[in-house]
């Protein structure tokens, strides 16, 4: 019989005996005496007695360490899993064990644990990975893991630790912090962009404007010359033409101005919208005549109307603007024909209106351009103008919540289409 005993020595100190019980029986087979051997095993005894208390505190430094750790066997399986992976997870220990990390994992990261795991079985250098775990509540946290590989006494790999840190917070801000530096980088090359668009637009401006402006300037300052040296010797019905030639000029200088202006405040939020309602008809012929006297009635317009409404509420400065600008371009670029074409139509809650026109055209090449400003057509150099018309007309049509198309064949004339709503009963924002 063998047993275990602890003593306790005259100085205070332990002492640890293996004993054992040796009967020893008589002629009768009946136990005569008991030899009793003891062995001293302290040493051993109190090396083992520290190992199980490091053992513990190993342990309970595990269990409770701000450090996600978990440990698996070979296959997959978890054998460890500490407190702190409750905590976070939402599993206690007995619901985890003999089941795979895994099971926390979205499909898509698999292969990215599957890789870790398998990274650590060969006992190769640990690395770094992010991975998105799910609790048990269905909320995503971002762990950053790494796995190390379990070994024997004999340094055979017999399973994975795995130890990770909490960083979702962390990627957060990460995340936040990436996408404001992304959206400051694109504010910035949007703020660049137009800088650059302001400087070419100002230097497109004063290429324009320092030969738009200068042509009616030469003209009234030798109109106003003549006049002035030859006053006594001109007939009233001269001096009259001379007159009749500096205002041309003085109503085509204050074109160009309007137009400028009008470009420069037709940003959304720089102007305001005042709507109010139209009769139609009485406003298409306000437009027909205006643009007819402007042009000198060089041009017939022909209105066609069909289905149309006969009020329609929105701002009358803009649409005229934008109505007038349509049919003055269609005049100045038919210098051969004699005739331009308004049509107006409804459809549902909107109206269209369409100025077609039969004159040199646009080819195909500067269509998409038509609409930036300063833009002049190759074939347009000798037609006075800014460049800024269908620019402003473009923004017009904007702000009262329209839209605008364009066909155009060279040679054979251009079509734009304005669609607009019945009622506008909200600013275009």
């Amino acid at each position: 019989y063998k047993t275990f005993a602890e003593y306790k020595t005259t100085t205070g100190g332990k002492l640890f005996l293996d004993l054992n019980y040796i009967p020893v029986l008589d002629d009768g087979g009946k136990i005569s005496y008991i030899h009793l051997i003891g062995m001293d095993v302290t040493p051993q005894k109190i090396f083992e007695q520290k190992m199980t208390s490091l053992v513990g505190e190993v342990t309970n430094l595990i269990d409770n360490v701000n450090v996600i750790i978990a440990s698996t066997d070979s296959r997959g399986y978890i054998t460890q899993w500490n407190n702190r992976c409750a905590e976070l997870f939402g599993y206690e220990k007995n619901e985890v064990f003999a089941r795979k990390i895994d099971f926390l994992l979205d499909k898509r990261h698999h292969a990215a644990y599957d890789a870790l795991f398998r990274r650590a079985l060969r006992n190769q250098e640990p690395e770094n990975v992010e991975l998105p775990f799910k609790t048990r509540e269905g909320n995503e946290v971002i762990v950053m893991i790494t796995a190390t590989p379990r070994l024997n006494a004999d340094n055979a790999v017999t399973g994975v630790t795995f130890a990770g840190q909490d960083i979702t917070e962390l990627t957060r801000y990460r995340t936040s912090l990436e996408r404001t530096v992304e959206e400051r980088t694109i504010a910035l090359k949007d703020a660049l962009r137009k800088e650059e668009e302001a400087l070419e637009i100002k230097s497109k401006f004063v290429a324009i404007a320092s030969h738009e402006f200068r042509t009616p300037l030469s003209a009234i300052q030798h109109a106003t010359s003549q006049i002035k040296s030859n006053h006594s010797r001109l007939s009233e019905t001269e001096l009259c033409e001379k007159l009749d030639y500096i205002e041309k000029h003085r109503v085509h200088m204050t074109h160009l101005l309007d137009d400028v202006l009008t470009y420069g405040k037709s940003e959304p939020g720089k102007i305001k919208l005042f709507i109010s309602t139209l009769q139609l008809d009485d406003f298409v012929r306000s437009i027909v005549e205006d643009v007819g006297h402007s042009t000198g009635n060089t041009h017939t317009i022909k209105v066609v109307k069909l289905d149309v409404p006969d009020k329609i509420s929105t701002d009358e400065k803009l649409f005229r603007n934008v109505i007038s600008n349509l049919l003055s371009n269609a005049v100045k670029f038919s210098p051969n024909h004699t005739h331009v074409n308004l049509s107006i139509s409804g459809v549902d809650d909107r109206v269209m209106f369409e100025v077609r026109d039969e004159g040199i055209g646009i080819p195909s090449e500067e269509i998409e351009k038509i609409f930036d400003p300063f833009l002049r057509g190759k074939g347009v150099h000798s037609i006075p103008g800014t460049g800024l018309g269908l620019s402003i007309v473009k923004k017009s049509v904007a702000l009262l919540n329209g839209s605008i198309q364009v066909s155009s064949q060279p040679g054979k004339g251009s079509a734009f289409t304005v669609t607009i709503p019945k009622h506008l009963s909200q600013p275009y924002e």
